[in-house]
């Protein structure tokens, strides 16, 4: 689904790219600086950041980025991002982001190969395990799958437990 909305965002930078190349705006816009750029970029599957990193794709990208600054700055300039319902949508947006932020601060960082295997001999017979202790042919075969067990398990403990601590102190305040 993130591959699908990224695409989807690329596809419509890409449509405003053309309008503005031939209807001619943009010339007037200022260049997008290097740090939304690099931003933008890094937003991309890899296999559309490719395109975009340089040559004739680099300038595509640029001039959607100026399209899209123009037309945040007329949208602005009439006042839409002061509607409710958008306004409204902004704070549930920065709900989200806040809380997925918090969550992943809370979950911790990324789990050491020794977390991951020692989660997948607990786990093994989720696996199919079938070889002998420590094999580590089958531990590699899987590890990708280990990760993302082990983050997913880890990061629904790591919410009950912050769940569970902020309801005793709103219940103690």
């Amino acid at each position: 689904m993130v591959a699908a909305s990224r695409t989807c965002r690329v596809g419509t930078l890409v449509c405003f790219a053309l309008l503005f190349s031939v209807v001619g705006c943009g010339r007037d816009a200022a260049a997008p600086s290097p740090q939304l750029l690099s931003r933008e970029l890094g937003s991309l599957p890899s296999n559309l950041r490719d395109r975009f990193e340089s040559g004739p794709g680099r300038a595509e990208l640029n001039l959607a980025l100026e399209g899209r600054e123009l037309l945040a700055r007329e949208a602005k300039r009439r006042k839409i991002h002061r509607r409710p319902e958008i306004v409204g949508e902004v704070e549930a947006l920065e709900t989200r982001l806040i809380i997925k932020a918090l969550l992943e601060e809370e979950a911790g960082g990324e789990p050491t190969d020794a977390e991951l295997r020692a989660w997948f001999e607990q786990h093994r017979s989720e696996f199919g395990g079938e070889r002998g202790p420590r094999d580590p042919a089958e531990f590699a075969a899987v590890k990708g799958e280990v990760a993302n067990r082990y983050r997913a398990a880890h990061s629904r403990e790591s919410f009950d437990r912050l769940l569970t601590r902020l309801r005793r102190e709103a219940a103690g305040q």
